[in-house]
């Protein structure tokens, strides 16, 4: 046993109670395990890169990997591994997936997060210029909180986001007025649901305030 696993990393369990193990190198891996460190099957111990995470959606038979080489599908059924065609995408090292509510996944990677829909395979990256902390991430450094938000951790920071503010960017909104003040002095005459206002200002008078909101 010892020379299989001189040190163990991540630990993936599948639905069925079967434990995935990856090897840590230099000739990279991933053991099965059924029951008290005994190995049913030696996999794929070819591997070129390491595996980082995994994922098995509800009532699948099949696990996602996410490696530094790619991401891999393999069959829980006949433990046939099989590489998923990312050329397009904008890394090919990949550290996690974390699921929303939807059934897509947001996979943590060396450039940026994807989102990924396993049913019409679409994606959408998302990268440093729309707010992440990094284009990097880190292994093991994700979570789905309870309120259904995912948490990303990566070298410089960490990326907290709900799926569902997805959804809403095409969305139409509206912006209304909350309140209007000059010189700290809140306009009582400003309605804020009118469609149009006449504000006047004096001499002397430089400050004006407004506080706004949307339907979102």
């Amino acid at each position: 046993k010892d020379q299989f696993f001189p040190l163990i990393g991540n630990i993936f369990v599948t639905q069925e109670g079967y434990v995935f193990t990856p090897s840590p190198g230099p000739v990279y891996g991933l053991f099965l395990i059924v029951k008290k460190s005994v190995i049913q099957a030696l996999l794929y111990r070819q591997h070129s890169a390491g595996f980082y995470g995994a994922y098995q959606a509800p009532g699948s038979d099949s696990l996602w990997l996410a490696s530094g080489d790619g991401i891999w599908n393999l069959n829980l059924c006949d433990y046939s591994l099989k590489k998923f065609p990312t050329e397009d995408w904008p890394s090919r090292v990949f550290y996690g997936f974390l699921p929303d509510k939807e059934g897509r996944l947001w996979i943590s990677s060396n450039g940026g997060i994807i989102r990924f829909n396993p049913g019409n395979q679409d994606w959408a990256a998302f990268h440093f210029e729309d707010g992440l902390q990094s284009n990097e991430f880190n292994a093991g450094c994700l979570t789905k909180m309870s309120d259904g938000s995912l948490a990303f951790g990566g070298p410089d920071g960490l990326n907290v986001f709900h799926p569902d503010f997805f959804q809403k960017l095409g969305e139409k909104f509206y912006v209304y007025l909350n309140s209007l003040s000059i010189e700290d002095k809140v306009q009582k005459q400003i309605h804020p649901f009118a469609d149009s206002s006449i504000v006047y200002m004096h001499p002397g008078e430089y400050a004006i305030d407004i506080d706004y909101g949307s339907t979102l």
